[in-house]
């Protein structure tokens, strides 16, 4: 999905030239822009099916939602392409929504 519908957009808006601001990047930029588009745009997707699976195995919602919560933070930490805070709060932020999202179409089953 990152891949072949998200990188292309984003790199056209990269590397667009026009007469203001010429964008320059180097392979390695380039390729870590791909990795890190495709690695999160996976993680997007994968995200409600792997919460959905974790709650057949989890006691109790609040668990889960900590367990979540931490694998989250290690996969900002870890995979945030340009580490700063606003960043790291803008795909916290995100992922926590959609935790939130699929936890309240799961339901409390126990």
């Amino acid at each position: 999905l990152g891949l072949f519908y998200l990188a292309p957009y984003l790199l056209d808006i990269l590397l667009d030239e026009n007469s203001l601001v010429i964008a320059k990047l180097s392979v390695y930029q380039t390729v870590k822009l791909l990795v890190s588009i495709s690695i999160f745009s996976g993680i997007l997707v994968s995200l409600p099916l792997l919460i959905l699976l974790a709650s057949e195995y989890t006691e109790s919602k609040k668990s889960l939602k900590k367990y979540i919560y931490i694998l989250i933070g290690f996969l900002i930490i870890i995979g945030t392409p340009e580490p700063s805070l606003i960043i790291n709060l803008i795909f916290l932020i995100l992922f926590a929504a959609i935790m939130e999202l699929t936890l309240g179409v799961v339901g409390d089953s126990k």
